[in-house]
C-alpha cells in the first residue's frame, strides 16, 4: 500500500533439523518499516535451532496526515 509500519512485531519459529517448531519468541523491531522499504532487526530467539521461520506477528499502518477522513 506504500505506507510505512510501526509497532512491527515478529514471531520467531526455532526448527529443528526435521522442520519441527521446538520453540517461538516474539521480537519487537525498533524503529518504522518505511513504505516499500526495508529495515534490518536482530533480537534474541528462546532456543538454538536448525533454521528459524519469521512471520509479521502484529504491525500497524502509520497514515500520512493531510485531512480528510
Amino acid at each position: 500500500y506504500g505506507l510505512s509500519a510501526a509497532r512491527v512485531l515478529l514471531q520467531v519459529e526455532t526448527l529443528d533439523a526435521t522442520g519441527q517448531v521446538v520453540a517461538r519468541s516474539l521480537v519487537p523491531v525498533d524503529g518504522t518499516v518505511p513504505g516499500f522499504g526495508r529495515l534490518y532487526f536482530e533480537g534474541p530467539v528462546s532456543a538454538a535451532g536448525a533454521r528459524y521461520r519469521v512471520t509479521v506477528y502484529y504491525f500497524e499502518w502509520v497514515h500520512r496526515g493531510g485531512g480528510g477522513s
